[in-house]
Parts: C-alpha cells; sequence; structure tokens
C-alpha cells in the first residue's frame, strides 16, 4: 500500500496534467458542509479567480488542507487569503502560491453539490461573508 506521501504526489501529478482532480476529505474542519469521507472536486484557478467564501484547497507543510476563504488582502505586490475551516474558531493568512485550487463540487452518498453553479456560488459567498463578520465580531 502506497503511504500517503506517495499518494498526494500521484495525485499532485494527475492535477497537474489535467488541472481538475477529485479529493477525499480526511478531516471534519469544514464540518457540516463538507463530513470526513466526502469527495471534493478541486480545478486550478489563478488567485484572481477566488473570491470571499470560496473553498480552497491549499498546501501546509506536507498536507493538502480544505477551508473557506473569509478575507482577502493584496499588499507589498503579493496577494493573501485569510482562511479558516467552517467548524473552527481561529482563522489565519493564506499566501496566494499555497493554493492548489478551488472547490467545485462536493460529493455526498452520490449526491453533487455544485458550488460553481449560481446557487452554489451565491450560498458560497453568502456563507463566507457570515463567517468573515462573526471572526470580526468575534475574534
Amino acid at each position: 500500500m502506497a503511504k500517503p506521501l506517495q499518494l498526494q504526489e500521484l495525485w499532485n501529478e494527475l492535477y497537474s496534467r489535467k488541472g481538475i482532480g477529485w479529493l477525499t476529505v480526511c478531516s471534519g474542519s469544514m464540518s457540516p458542509m463538507i463530513q470526513i469521507g466526502d469527495s471534493i472536486l478541486v480545478k486550478y484557478v489563478t488567485s484572481k479567480q477566488i473570491h470571499l467564501g470560496d473553498i480552497v484547497v491549499f498546501k501546509e507543510m506536507d498536507r493538502l488542507v480544505t477551508h473557506r476563504i473569509i478575507g482577502r488582502q493584496i499588499g507589498n505586490h503579493r496577494i493573501t487569503f485569510l482562511q479558516k475551516g467552517d467548524s473552527n474558531t481561529f482563522a489565519s493568512e493564506l499566501f496566494a502560491e499555497n493554493v492548489i485550487g478551488k472547490v467545485i463540487c462536493i460529493e455526498k452518498k452520490d449526491k453533487f453539490m455544485k458550488l460553481d453553479s449560481f446557487w452554489g456560488s451565491l450560498m458560497n459567498r453568502f456563507l463566507g461573508i457570515c463567517f468573515h463578520l462573526l471572526y470580526v465580531l468575534l475574534g
């Protein structure tokens, strides 16, 4: 059986060739929207295509993390995002170059939630605003 890092490297290779790929979520940080065991479809996007509320996958040391964007800053010719898991109380800075892609679909028990549709995008923006306000008010 392949070690987790080897699997990540294989996924990275496939993803870099096609610009899109499925991942299985191993953490509950995005609960209740994304549960452990759900599959997410990740698509390559530029930092300019990432907006408030979008769910992104990014590199953090030797693992991939899936969290929501709750803020965006441009300074010193560098784009940074404020990101957090929906079930987390803390947020942290994320450099744009660490973002692998944006989640455009969630598969839950053979049902698909398309986040790149009008309603999916609207829902994500709404949740992004809500989580940003909560973070600012309670932080």
